[in-house]
């Protein structure tokens, strides 16, 4: 055999083995994505949702309950705290995106917190329908009060405060979105 047959010859035999090794029949997999799921409401004593699920706000259990009661959660204290002792389930796994969605004061300080998995869709372009949302932040101001809706794709993003903010100008395009009833959060 020639050196040409015989490269020729072993392309054919590894390319053979590399077919045959190869699945069949591909079947889409479903993506689980582990996202925190919990609700916090400043200065509140509720110890559930119900009490809020008339104001408009994803509002999802467990209600978490802070000491003092102005001070939101901190997750990496939740987390150890939950190691040690048993709590209520505070995460979600769902084929969807992990959303946080916040009420901000006229400091910046947290009034509402909602972390949960759902989908953050976009549905102010009639001529192209509804357009979900990926690793992105929307803003809205009504008032004193500035609410931010976050959403992100990896396991557990939901409880960083530093998820990707919009630059100055898209903040101000995207809180005309809200105010114009532009953006839906979905909620499962």
């Amino acid at each position: 055999m020639t050196g040409g047959m015989r490269c020729s010859a072993l392309t054919t035999i590894l390319l053979a083995l590399v077919m045959s090794s190869l699945p069949r029949h591909t079947v889409a997999q479903e993506v689980l994505r582990e996202c925190y799921q919990w609700t916090w409401v400043k200065d509140s004593n509720n110890t559930d949702c119900e009490a809020n699920r008339d104001n408009g706000y994803p509002c999802f259990e467990p209600f978490i309950r802070t000491v003092p009661p102005e001070s939101p959660p901190n997750v990496t204290d939740l987390n150890e705290v939950c190691s040690a002792k048993a709590c209520a389930t505070y995460t979600c796994k769902k084929n969807l995106q992990c959303l946080r969605y916040v009420r901000y004061d006229v400091l910046n300080k947290p009034l509402y917190m909602s972390l949960f998995c759902g989908t953050l869709v976009d549905v102010t372009k009639a001529d192209t329908g509804a357009d979900t949302k990926y690793d992105d932040c929307y803003l809205s101001k009504n008032g004193t009060v500035t609410t931010e809706a976050c959403v992100c794709q990896f396991d557990l993003c939901n409880s960083s405060t530093t998820l990707s903010r919009p630059s100055h100008i898209q903040a101000v395009a995207l809180a005309l979105l809200f105010l114009l009833g532009g953006v839906r959060v979905s909620r499962y």
